[in-house]
């Protein structure tokens, strides 16, 4: 089975409030493509911050309370690749206000966003845009900021005029087949832990607090419950159980399934980079207490909640309706892998 994570990035510049820049699309770097499947698998690939120095990030981060994001424009106008870190050439600005867009769930995804105000300093040619994302340790102290997004244009400014630059981020409801896709449980745990689960964030140099942390749905006792707030370090996938129901999946599925008597056996991870995706591939083996025809698998995730009480949501969950038989004994392998796209 395969999970395709598509992340959208909209990008919007005004100055004096007159829209002079629209650009969507394929903006992001390789850096948040990792930090992605960190976040998800707490497998780590080194990340490149802002500084251009490489770090690896820790199984503590991005934890503590804290999320970080800023925007930033500077006047290099060279073509962005995926492995840019930086704003080539910043500007001279000076920070006028930030503002949030708060997060929105529709019929097409889960969408936040931000919005920076700056006054310019000097008179040029605005080329380049960028995003800026990091994590925070216990305590609040903001380290490790990388580059999620850099986008090119030219948007002409005069001293002291305002500019506007907000980013829009989505998370899109994955194109669902008969036997694949993953769940809006999964789409709303990655957009907690991009914003710290609304316990508190730091955009820029402010510190704010009103995104609001997500629900979430425990398939084991069949109730919602608000995600932790330090969740970027208490989720990731805990395990894959085998059924013998033959539900068609869907993107709001939260049933438990029609689960076979199995034991875990072993697991296995791998990982691949290639332009402009990151694959990361799971397997793992149960074994089967009975003969038994297997027509169905979840993936499982495990997230505190807001009492720091491990709870357990449904990734994904795929169907076989043909069935695969088992012998008493036998082991069964459920193997998926989890590609982020841009």
């Amino acid at each position: 089975m395969e999970l395709v994570v598509r992340p959208r990035l909209c990008l919007e510049v005004l100055v004096d409030g007159r829209r002079r820049h629209v650009s969507a699309g394929d903006l992001m770097t390789k850096w948040f493509r990792r930090w992605l499947g960190y976040l998800v698998f707490l497998t780590p690939l080194d990340l490149t911050d802002t500084s251009g120095s490489s770090f690896t990030p820790s199984v503590a981060s991005p934890a503590g309370n804290t999320a970080f994001w800023d925007i930033q424009a500077g006047k290099d106008g060279t073509s962005p690749t995926e492995s840019d870190y930086k704003i080539l050439s910043p500007a001279s600005y000076t920070l006028d206000s930030y503002s949030v867009i708060d997060i929105s769930e529709t019929a097409s995804g889960i969408t936040f966003g931000l919005s920076k105000r700056i006054k310019m300093n000097e008179t040029t040619t605005l080329r380049e845009f960028g995003l800026v994302g990091g994590h925070g340790v216990s305590g609040g102290y903001m380290q490790n900021k990388f580059l999620v997004a850099r986008d090119t244009g030219s948007v002409p400014v005069q001293s002291g005029q305002l500019v506007d630059i907000r980013y829009t981020l989505t998370l899109p409801v994955p194109s669902l087949t008969d036997t694949s896709g993953y769940t809006k449980w999964f789409n709303r745990a990655l957009a907690h832990m991009m914003t710290a689960g609304g316990y508190q964030y730091y955009l820029g140099n402010t510190w704010l607090t009103n995104w609001s942390p997500q629900w979430l749905y425990d398939f084991a006792t069949g109730t919602e419950y608000k995600a932790h707030y330090t969740g970027p370090s208490t989720c990731y996938v805990e395990e894959c159980r085998v059924g013998t129901g033959t539900t068609a999946p869907a993107y709001d599925d939260r049933a438990y399934i029609t689960e076979a008597s199995s034991t875990y056996c072993t697991k296995s991870y791998a990982t691949t980079e290639a332009t402009g995706s990151l694959t990361i591939e799971r397997w793992e083996d149960r074994t089967c207490s009975s003969a038994v025809t297997l027509k169905e698998w979840i993936v499982v995730g495990r997230f505190f909640d807001s009492n720091q009480n491990d709870r357990y949501y449904v990734i994904h969950r795929g169907r076989n309706t043909a069935g695969v038989s088992i012998p008493a004994g036998g082991i069964a392998r459920i193997y998926f892998k989890l590609v982020i796209s841009t």
